[in-house]
């Protein structure tokens, strides 16, 4: 069999990827090694019998181009929630809510610190408006990581700064600072400052920095696409696990399946990470020996699981509020234990979690789920210890202390958990300056990558495989036919 373009993995970025291409007039296979495909944005089903999300619980930096030339609000994407607060919880069991309206978040806060009050206004200022500055740069092909000359300095200033050193130099409330370092993924990691304006850079329901759900859940997202991408031509295969990529020399040729199929192909767009389908899917000799001892030294020892709760009942959320994002962090300091913990593969003594909660499955039923995200987790644990089974009475344990009778509704419980094969995810300085060219191209001829990892920092999106289509139809273009 051959095909114009092969794209390994169904997930947004693939699915994403397939559809430009048909659009540009290639033929595309999509080889999906789960069962259904989506992603983090698709459904499985629970041990209670209802589909769950996967993972994503909210969407945050959908690229807002693609939203438009795919016409996604005439297909049926409408949202739930369009803009979720940010939910703190304090040590003294208070709950601190903030908005977008500045003033009355900087109200909320005052309770707590008159400081922090006067300078979280200025805050989101100067991060809002740097982020809107550098979107061009993150978003399409601008020259470089520019700003206005008024903000130069601060850019200079932030890609050495950690997000802990940053955020303490506007605020003295430990609560506030660790929970606004969780969207810096690792806030002690120096250029970290710069992973929180890109996360104030993204766009959802036309609103700067918003977390959205969409009716359905991101599972109806991921419908969406995967409807649109069959109706215009895209083969999709799931249950099609890619054992290696077929070269000639350093360019690509096609793919040999884990069944022993081979498809042929001049173009392969990959929605796994940079190392793994380098090292895993390509010979190491024509992969480079410079990029491979590159990415050999940068596997990460940290990462991030979504946990689902299926309930029976809504929970006594005892003050934590629905339809937001509550993040559970007391203090900074603890960002450094999850580090020390994850190099030794243990959890750390605490937890750093983002709940969302509840989001409804099946309303007649009464059923609901709560979604959990836990960062800091080693993507090596120790051996012979069961992680998910000592996350899960760590997680449920420390969400029982503001949820009570949590336990008592539990009726499934679905884990995503890092592991080794997540291995370039995460926060790297040197992938949220690089151009998109440089995140999307490989050392490969033809191989192109089109994933969340091919983004300045994870996150569902599309716009990195937006980009790749792009890229890989230019490739396409400039080959004859063999």
């Amino acid at each position: 069999m051959r095909v114009d373009a092969i794209v390994i993995g169904g997930g947004v970025g693939g699915l994403v990827a397939s559809l430009y291409l048909r659009r540009a007039g290639r033929s595309v296979l999509l080889l999906e090694a789960k069962d259904t495909p989506g992603g983090v944005c698709r459904t499985i089903p629970s041990t209670a019998g209802l589909n769950v999300a996967g993972g994503a619980a909210t969407l945050f930096a959908i690229d807002p181009r693609m939203i438009e030339e795919l016409d996604f609000l005439n297909k049926g994407l409408t949202f739930t929630v369009r803009d979720m607060p940010l939910a703190i919880s304090w040590p003294n069991g208070k709950t601190l809510l903030l908005g977008r309206d500045l003033h009355q978040a900087a109200q909320a806060i005052a309770a707590y610190s008159a400081t922090d009050a006067q300078n979280y206004r200025r805050y989101r200022q100067e991060l809002f408006a740097l982020a809107r500055a550098l979107r061009p740069w993150w978003w399409e092909d601008a020259p470089g990581p520019v700003a206005p000359r008024n903000a130069r300095a601060l850019l200079e200033r932030l890609e050495a700064t950690s997000a802990a050193a940053y955020l303490n130099g506007w605020f003295e409330s430990d609560a506030l600072k660790a929970a606004l370092a969780f969207d810096a993924v690792a806030p002690y990691e120096p250029g970290s400052a710069l992973a929180l304006v890109w996360r104030a850079a993204q766009e959802m329901c036309g609103r700067q920095g918003a977390h959205a759900i969409p009716k359905g859940g991101p599972a109806a997202f991921a419908g969406i696409l995967i409807a649109l991408a069959k109706a215009s031509g895209v083969e999709i295969r799931t249950g099609a696990r890619v054992a290696r990529l077929i070269l000639d020399g350093a360019e690509v040729q096609g793919v040999e399946l884990k069944s022993g199929e081979k498809v042929l192909s001049r173009c392969v767009l990959s929605s796994l990470s940079r190392r793994a389908t380098l090292l895993d899917l390509a010979p190491t000799a024509s992969a480079g020996f410079a990029e491979t001892q590159r990415l050999m030294r940068s596997a990460p020892h940290t990462g991030e699981a979504h946990i689902t709760l299926v309930l029976d009942a809504a929970p006594d959320l005892d003050g934590m509020p629905a339809n937001a994002r509550a993040v559970i962090a007391e203090r900074l300091e603890c960002w450094l234990d999850t580090d020390s913990s994850a190099r030794q593969g243990q959890l750390p003594d605490e937890l750093m979690m983002e709940v969302v909660v509840p989001t409804a499955i099946e309303p007649e039923l009464g059923q609901r789920a709560l979604s959990v995200a836990v960062r800091g987790l080693p993507t090596v644990p120790k051996e012979g210890r069961p992680v998910s089974t000592q996350l899960a009475e760590r997680v449920v344990s420390t969400l029982e202390r503001r949820m009570r009778n949590l336990r008592a509704h539990i009726t499934g419980i679905h884990f995503d958990l890092p592991t080794e094969n997540r291995r370039d995810t995460g926060f790297s300085v040197s992938r949220i300056l690089s151009s998109y060219r440089a995140r999307i191209a490989t050392p490969l001829n033809g191989l192109f990558l089109c994933g969340s990892a091919a983004e300045p920092m994870d996150a569902v999106s599309g716009r990195a495989g937006r980009l790749a289509a792009g890229m890989a139809h230019r490739w396409l273009s400039q080959r004859t036919p063999s």
